[in-house]
Order: C-alpha cells, then structure tokens, then sequence
C-alpha cells in the first residue's frame, strides 16, 4: 500500500469530484452542487428570498454595529462555502459574495443581514442546478462584473475576467 492509499477514480458520464455531481450528456453538462447547498443551509433558519442582493447589497454603513468574535466566524466560513459554491455551480449569486468577501475582516450586523438575504434565496432555489453548454463550435466565453461598491468615504469599481 502507498503512503497515501490507493488511487479511487470514476469513468463514465455521471461523475462525482469535491461535492459536485457531474453529469456529462450530449445536449451539454450538467453541475449538480444541491447536497452541497442543502447542507448549507441546515444551520441557517433564513426566509426565502427571490433574488441573492438588492439596492442595499453593496452599500456599507461605517457606523453599524460589528459582529462579535463568534459571529465574525461564522460570516468568514459561510461566505468561504458561498464563495465556493459561486465558483463551481451557481453564478448567480457570484457578484454579492464577492462583495461579502471584502467585508470578512469587518462584518457588520448589515453584512450578515447580506449573507441571510444570500441563504434566504438558495433555500428559494435549492434545486438549480449549472447546465454548461458551447453556443459556438470551439468559443467558450466567460465574464463576470461587479461595479460600484459604495461607501461614504469613496467608490470603487471591480472587473473579473
């Protein structure tokens, strides 16, 4: 036996890699990342929510209270899980979690409200589900914007490519 056991792999179309469920068809592929989400939400008591952010999402009042130690911690673990769960399978709720993520080393009582509103709209939408699909023969194309955080101090402006 080697060091670190023994190699396990999976052929097929239907694949299983780091919580997502991959399911490879001919009309395209399908990222399945609902267990994931569900977990997710097992330690939350949110309201559903129809859409991940609204006109106060990238708002940041300076003079709102802080978290304490114990909630700073748990915003800093949800908002890595959203981050994670944004990158593999659900880009919708990408542009506010990155917003989330400058706001982790001081998370205020807004900013959890923001990560509430987030849970509130996955537990509305537990069962989407990423279907990747080429639109041209060999052209994939990818873009993510988020523009305009806005304190009372200045404005900032981020692209991702």
């Amino acid at each position: 036996m080697r060091k670190f056991g023994e190699v396990q792999f999976e052929v097929g179309s239907k694949l299983s890699y780091l919580g997502m469920q991959i399911d490879i068809k001919d009309e395209g592929t399908v990222v399945d990342m609902n267990f994931y989400v569900k977990k997710l939400l097992e330690a939350a008591s949110v309201k559903g929510q129809s859409s991940p952010g609204n006109h106060n999402s990238f708002i940041v009042d300076e003079y709102v209270q802080g978290l304490e130690e114990s909630e700073k911690k748990y915003f800093h673990l949800r908002t890595a899980k959203l981050l994670y769960l944004a990158k593999q399978a659900r880009p919708d709720i990408l542009t506010v979690v990155i917003f989330l993520c400058t706001r982790v080393q001081n998370a205020t009582v807004q900013d959890r409200d923001k990560l509430d509103r987030i849970l509130g709209y996955l537990k509305w939408t537990k069962d989407y589900v990423l279907v990747l699909q080429p639109y041209e023969e060999g052209k994939i194309t990818a873009m993510q914007r988020m523009r305009c955080i806005v304190t009372r101090s200045h404005i900032r402006e981020w692209s991702f490519m």
